[in-house]
């Protein structure tokens, strides 16, 4: 696991398409925030692959932020775990290559930052290559973009402050 987390360090500092076949070797897909900040590099790497730039409301997402992952990046690499572990080094440089995205440190202004990014995406990402999804519209829009069958089990919702915590951060 801390080889990946290494890797996304590479890929991020040095987005280059064989960096990001390293780090994705294996992979079909990726998601959350190691995407969302490499997003260029990843186009670049891969120029006809699909995104889904997935769309949340900007108060719920802010709040949610500041309570897990804009936390995380500050706390961590203050924790005693973090000083005392330096296998854990690869963790805590990708902490900083995510907080380097917003200027290197907690956005003063997340929701604007989330507006910001957004409208970087739908700008740099062809509108053909591209899906504005909302979470809560469910598998068919995202089963059709994709050219999928649409699953026949519930949406998920995995990626809430609640598993956030329950995982350890």
């Amino acid at each position: 696991m801390l080889e990946l987390w290494r890797g996304w360090v590479t890929a991020t500092e040095q987005p280059s398409p064989e960096n990001f076949d390293a780090v994705l070797k294996g992979y079909k897909s990726v998601v959350d925030s190691t995407a969302a900040i490499t997003a260029k590099g990843l186009y670049d790497a891969y120029p006809n692959a699909k995104f889904i730039l997935t769309t949340r409301d900007p108060v719920r997402w802010e709040s949610s932020m500041r309570s897990t992952v804009f936390k995380t990046c500050v706390e961590f690499p203050q924790s005693d775990v973090a000083k005392t572990q330096p296998a854990l080094a690869p963790i805590v440089q990708w902490l900083e290559c995510f907080l380097n995205y917003f200027g290197g440190g907690v956005p003063e202004n997340p929701q604007e930052e989330l507006f910001r990014h957004n409208e970087y995406i739908k700008g740099l990402i062809p509108p053909e290559q591209l899906i504005v999804f909302d979470l809560k519209e469910g598998w068919e829009p995202l089963a059709k973009f994709l050219n999928v069958p649409i699953p026949e089990v519930p949406f998920p919702r995995l990626n809430d402050r609640k598993v956030y915590h329950e995982r350890g951060w």
